[in-house]
């Protein structure tokens, strides 16, 4: 868990001063439904069977945040699945010499999900039903919908650049972050 101890230090700081910059969020509202939910950190189970090996999770302290994930594809990987499950996921692809990330809408029904093969992937899962209010899309949009991170988050190349640029030179997501 090394790579996500340090992953999500950062990234949790990085997340909640996001949060906390932002007018509409209501700390209220997201701790009574944390609150409700609580004990729920759903996982997409299509990107865990497309793990390599490791699918590794930190849950959060910041209640906006369900849990911090990393995992390393199968060399074969390609198209997956994404499931309905309420949630927003923000998924970096570690790839060094085409780094992406997106973010992600719950979808109403099973869809095809692109992973690469034998990339590494770090993933920041929103708590069922919150979406963030640092990103420049509403909740609407996402639905069914991937946007790309940087067009999302106005400001976010150091968050994304520090999180891409950190991946590791071997498989060994442990040992980075």
């Amino acid at each position: 868990m090394g790579f996500l101890t340090g992953a999500t230090f950062g990234v949790a700081q990085t997340l909640h001063e996001m949060l906390a910059q932002t007018q509409r969020v209501n700390p209220m509202s997201i701790v009574s439904i944390h609150n409700k939910v609580a004990s729920i950190h759903s996982k997409q189970p299509w990107f865990v069977l497309s793990a390599a090996k490791h699918y590794d999770l930190v849950l959060s302290d910041e209640p906006a945040i369900s849990h911090f994930y990393s995992f390393k594809t199968k060399p074969l990987s390609g198209m997956t699945f994404a499931v309905p499950d309420g949630c927003v996921d923000i998924l970096f692809d570690c790839d060094k010499t085409n780094p992406s990330a997106r973010v992600c809408g719950t979808t109403l029904e099973a869809r095809s999900a692109e992973l690469k093969g034998n990339h590494d992937y770090f993933g920041v899962r929103f708590s069922l039903g919150v979406t963030p209010d640092f990103l420049n899309v509403s909740a609407d949009d996402l639905v069914d919908h991937q946007v790309d991170f940087l067009d999302a988050v106005t400001g976010a190349e150091p968050v994304f650049d520090h999180i891409v640029s950190v991946h590791p030179e071997t498989s060994d997501f442990q040992h980075h972050l």
